[in-house]
């Protein structure tokens, strides 16, 4: 078994690597890199609009790079868009498997089981994420794990952790959970303009796999060759993938600055799709939008206010307690769009909560920041670079 060696000074074939790989019986074979390569021929196989593109090949370049948290790409789409068959072609670029789409985990254990048997989680034609998947989905794309009872044993536990690039596609947007957001690569895949026959597709893409590969590898070496030169005064929460996209660029000739600008865009739109998703979240920019002064009261009383925006919604808080921890979730999407959420420490009177407008209210997200942290608060403006700060 023979391996890649990659570096900054160039990447070769290795037939006695110097490390031992453990080869599960589901992996397959990279296709045989050609030096020199075509990458372009991958967009004959990946739906991905163009102005989308340096997205998902830095997210593949990433997936390369093991010490790294890892970005979630999401691709969505109608019915006819090729959603499936373009994440099946862009894992087997970088880690082949006798099953390259997998269906929703039924459980977290499921999740991290397959994960130890893979590199990549590629999740197939989703419906929904529960909110505990989407938890887990997050801690496997920045490191985690999974503890449970090793079987016939009484007080033996066995632990799988794993970090792994995630990837996972369905008709309409299906992140939501906000910790989730802030990680998550969306791709809106257009129609398709001509239809050819999935076998025909996999044909074409097995004779020219060898040399997408091979400019896949050759990108990657000039990538990690420009890198540390990237300096990012103001990083987002994916700091090392924007670096890293930043680098692929401008190994490219592109100007300083052009993946981060594409990044933060991308990212600004997950959060509004989020936040749409979310009738808490849509109540309260509505009381924002009806009132010019802030609003300040306890939770009961803002339960109260909201419910007369909640237009229905069966997702809605019963009880002032559900109510903050469901604000609580989207306090730093809500000001990105310029929301500030004030939340007092708990005092003789009880929790006192002030929602107002931002300074940035009214203009498309928060400048700098781009919700890597609380926005503007009641006692301060956002450190772009402190995404650990409260707001009170």
């Amino acid at each position: 078994m023979g391996a890649i060696a990659v570096s900054p000074a160039g990447w070769r074939l290795v037939s006695r690597p110097p490390v031992n790989f453990w080869r599960p019986s589901t992996m397959r074979p990279l296709p045989l890199p050609v030096p020199g390569g075509n990458l372009s021929l991958l967009w004959q196989y990946a739906n991905i609009p163009e102005a989308a593109r340096p997205l998902v090949l830095s997210w593949m370049l990433d997936a390369w790079r093991p010490e790294t948290p890892f970005a979630v790409l999401e691709l969505t789409g109608q019915q006819g868009t090729a959603k499936s068959s373009t994440q099946a072609k862009i894992r087997r670029c970088i880690d082949p498997n006798a099953v390259d789409l997998r269906a929703a985990p039924k459980s977290i254990e499921d999740l991290f089981v397959s994960a130890g048997s893979n590199w990549v989680a590629s999740l197939n034609n989703l419906s929904h994420l529960s909110a505990p998947l989407q938890d887990a989905l997050c801690s496997l794309a920045t490191g985690g794990g999974f503890a449970g009872r090793t079987l016939y044993t009484n007080a033996d536990e066995t632990l799988i952790e794993a970090k792994r690039p995630v990837t996972l596609n369905g008709i309409v947007p299906l992140v939501t959970a906000q910790d989730l957001t802030d990680r998550v690569i969306h791709i809106d895949l257009p129609e398709l303009e001509t239809y050819r026959t999935e076998t025909a597709i996999d044909a074409d893409f097995e004779r020219d796999a060898p040399q997408i590969v091979g400019g896949l590898l050759d990108l990657f070496v000039a990538t990690l060759a420009a890198l540390p030169a990237v300096n990012l005064p103001k990083p987002p929460r994916m700091a090392d993938y924007a670096a890293l996209g930043e680098a692929m660029l401008i190994a490219q000739g592109k100007p300083d600055g052009d993946f981060l600008r594409l990044y933060q865009g991308n990212r600004r739109e997950s959060v509004k799709r989020s936040l749409d998703s979310s009738p808490v979240a849509t109540a309260v920019r509505q009381l924002v939008a009806d009132r010019e002064y802030p609003w300040t009261g306890n939770w009961k009383q803002l339960l109260s206010d909201l419910s007369g925006f909640r237009d229905g919604a069966e997702a809605w808080p019963r009880s002032p307690r559900g109510l903050g921890d469901a604000l609580r979730r989207q306090r730093p999407a809500l000001a990105q769009v310029g929301i500030s959420i004030g939340i007092s420490p708990h005092g003789r009177t009880g929790v006192t909560v002030t929602v107002k407008r931002g300074e940035n209210y009214g203009r498309d997200g928060c400048d700098g920041c781009d919700g890597s942290s609380d926005g503007v608060s009641l006692t301060r403006v956002c450190d772009p670079a402190d995404d650990t700060a409260e707001a009170f």
